[in-house]
């Protein structure tokens, strides 16, 4: 029958060895969703334990972005596992890029993420030089990767001393970037 062949071939695609975790996940989503197997089913067929199918199910709700890191090596399971719990996919995807940009070891990644949902600090100290950024840091980063992308162009925030308010510098180039600009923020 049809759907046994399918099932049969999805299971031998998984269980190649050069297959990266994403695309593993498919695999498995597929014979959940095409083949009307449990969690539990795909375990017992591609011969892992149904908590392995599990956490490599969820590396799928991860953003795009951070599973095309994954996908490409520049993250390991472990590292996209750490950013699961992180519920705003922008903050993510700014994490996974430290993550790679520092080389960060899996076990320093889960202490970033601890900080991360510990929340900022209180009062708001500047990171020291090298050191681990603050929640607030990685926001600043995250809204500043969001505005450059969104106007394309060099974007800077810069938060006031007091801790309330700041500036938004953007840079333009000629006059006609200008405009653009301008026609962009409306």
């Amino acid at each position: 029958d049809t759907e046994a062949m399918l099932e049969m071939a999805i299971v031998e695609n998984v269980q190649r060895e050069e297959l990266n975790p994403i695309e593993v996940a498919l695999g498995y989503q597929r014979l959940i969703e095409e083949c009307d197997l449990t969690q539990e089913e795909v375990a017992k067929k591609v011969g892992k334990g149904r908590a392995t199918v599990t956490n490599l199910l969820r590396l799928l709700k991860l953003p795009a972005a951070v599973q095309a890191h994954l996908r490409d090596g520049n993250l390991s399971i472990g590292h996209a596992r750490a950013l699961i719990p992180v519920d705003d996919d922008s903050a993510r995807e700014t994490l996974a890029q430290h993550i790679i940009d520092e080389g960060l070891s899996v076990r320093a990644t889960e202490e970033l993420i601890k900080k991360w949902l510990a929340g900022p600090e209180t009062p708001r100290e500047p990171k020291a030089a090298g050191g681990t950024p603050t929640r607030d840091d990685l926001v600043l980063r995250s809204l500043t990767d969001r505005l450059r992308s969104g106007l394309g162009t060099k974007v800077a925030i810069r938060p006031a001393n007091s801790g309330d308010g700041g500036k938004i510098e953007i840079e333009y180039y000629s006059a006609d970037d200008l405009e653009r600009l301008i026609e962009l923020i409306g």
